[in-house]
Parts: structure tokens; C-alpha cells; sequence
């Protein structure tokens, strides 16, 4: 009689353990249900950056373009006026995505070593600039060592150079780059050596640097977006999403045309949210602006 009571009582056990279970796991799942449609992205916090009639930083582009120019008609022969101008070529094909304009940029740089004697490495490095914006990364190179080999400004040549090998996959040749430098502790090399340690699987190391990067060129804008949106992008390969999402508000608070940071918010979209609708509209107010932009920012994750 006492066995079949302890069994009865087991089953009544065993019935209410299964429906606790039951409830528990329902709870497990809504709670787990409910993180993933926590949405990391508010059209509200960019919706001005969206909204804008003008590109200012084109139409800045556009009136130095003109002032060179303008001093170039004055002294056609002149390389300072010629190098100015092919250097605002170069700016305004990132912002507007005209091929004519790197073409025209290539075009004054090739006239200039031409028409002298002497060789500039940095004409040389201004068309590996130009070849990278392309993503001509072999010609980049060749136009790299011709710089090395004149010898002027070695370390923007050595930069240049660690740049291109991390593109072409070189990552040793990156590496005996990096080890010419005995000054380990400026911006240039710190951001470069974040790269390494990404590409090598070190992305906590990766981020340290950067954020260290980042704290030495508070007071310069321009090197503040390029930082802070570069490490935007390493929060999110690390799954600190908030933290990439911030990242993209400060670029654009600073700079509202930095259409970089608008396309890292558009991945989160997608890729977090799961809002194909929301990434697909600000892709196409990037698109507006110009192809060009929206090839390299695909190209980025």
C-alpha cells in the first residue's frame, strides 16, 4: 500500500516537474523572443541627417575646386596651383562619384612629373592614393615603391605601403613595414597596427588601440570621424552593437554628410533589426548622392 501511495505521488510529482518545465522554457523563450525584437535603431536620432537639401561638403569641395582652378588659369605652368587642383579632383570623386573627376586628378599628377626633371614621391604617393580609392590596390603599390625609392617623406611612404599590403592580404610585408618605425605611440601607427591585430583575430586588442587612437585626435574633426566611424565598425564586429550605433551618431553630429557612418546605421538596420524597409531607405538617400558611394560603402562590411 505504501509503495503504490509513494508511486501515486511520484507521478503527481513528476506531472507538476513536466508542467513547470513546460512553463519555465514558455518563459525562457518569450524572454529570449523578447531581447531579439529589442531594435537598436530610431529613424528619430538621424532623421535630420536624412533630411538635408545640400551636400555642405561638396559644395565646399566645389568652391575650393574653383579658387585653384581659378589660380591655375592665372600661372597655367604652375605645379603648387596644378597639384591643388588635382588634389580637390581627387576629394570630389569621393563625394560625388564621378570617374572623369579621379581621371582629370591622374591626368594633372602624370603632367606634372612629365613636364620636370625631378620626381616627387609625393606625386607618387597622391596616385597610389588615387589607385586605393579605386581599389587598385597592385598599382597602388608600384606607385608606392617609386616613392620609397626617391626616398623624400619615407614615412608617409611606409604608411602608404603597410595600407596597401593589409588590402592585398600581404600581411607580413605589412608587418616588416611597421617595424621600421621606432616611435610606436602616434596616431599613424597606432591605427595601423589596430588593423593588424583585427585582420589577426585580435579584436578586443584591436579596439583598445583604436579607442587610444581615437583620444589623440580629439581636436582634429577630420581625423575624429574617420576614427570613430572605423571603430564603429569594429563595436559591431565584436557584437557591441549600441556602442557601434553611437559611434555612427557622434560621426554625424560632427559631420552630417559623413555618408560612412548613414551606411553603418543601414547595416544595423539590416543586419540587427532585421529592418530591411529602414536600411533600404537610407541606402537610398546615400544613392542620391552619388554611385560611387554607395560601391565602396557596400564593399566595407
Amino acid at each position: 500500500m505504501l509503495r503504490a501511495f509513494t508511486f501515486f505521488l511520484n507521478i503527481i510529482f513528476m506531472k507538476h516537474l513536466i508542467k513547470l518545465i513546460i512553463v519555465l522554457s514558455f518563459f525562457s523563450f518569450m524572454s529570449c523572443s523578447q531581447k531579439e525584437e529589442q531594435k537598436i535603431v530610431n529613424p528619430n536620432d538621424y532623421a535630420t541627417y536624412l533630411n538635408r537639401d545640400s551636400d555642405e561638403a561638396l559644395a565646399k569641395c566645389n568652391e575650393e575646386m574653383a579658387f585653384w582652378k581659378n589660380k591655375l588659369s592665372e600661372v597655367p605652368e604652375s605645379e603648387t596651383y596644378r597639384t591643388r587642383v588635382a588634389s580637390m579632383l581627387s576629394t570630389r570623386f569621393m563625394l560625388n562619384g564621378k570617374i572623369e573627376d579621379i581621371q582629370a586628378s591622374d591626368s594633372l599628377y602624370h603632367l606634372i612629373l612629365n613636364s620636370t626633371t625631378q620626381d616627387y614621391a609625393s606625386l607618387h604617393r597622391a596616385l597610389a592614393a588615387n589607385n586605393i580609392t579605386r581599389h587598385k590596390f597592385r598599382e597602388a603599390r608600384d606607385e608606392v615603391k617609386k616613392a620609397l625609392k626617391i626616398g623624400e617623406g619615407k614615412a608617409a611612404s611606409l604608411f602608404q605601403l603597410v595600407d596597401v599590403d593589409i588590402e592585398l592580404g600581404d600581411y607580413a610585408g605589412a608587418k616588416t613595414a611597421m617595424k621600421e618605425f621606432k616611435n610606436r605611440n602616434f596616431f599613424p601607427y597606432i591605427i595601423r597596427e589596430a588593423k593588424l591585430k583585427d585582420h589577426a583575430g585580435q579584436l578586443d586588442s584591436a579596439i583598445l588601440l583604436m579607442e587610444k587612437a581615437l583620444n589623440q585626435v580629439k581636436d582634429n574633426n577630420a581625423l575624429v570621424l574617420w576614427t570613430q566611424s572605423n571603430l564603429g565598425d569594429m563595436y559591431g564586429h565584436a557584437g557591441r552593437i549600441q556602442d557601434a550605433y553611437q559611434s555612427y551618431l557622434r560621426v554625424l553630429k560632427i559631420n552630417p554628410d559623413y555618408d560612412y557612418a548613414l551606411k553603418g546605421i543601414a547595416w544595423i538596420a539590416f543586419s540587427h533589426d532585421h529592418n530591411m524597409t529602414e536600411a533600404k531607405r537610407i541606402i537610398n538617400v546615400i544613392g542620391k548622392k552619388g554611385l560611387h558611394r554607395i560601391c565602396i560603402y557596400c564593399l566595407r562590411k
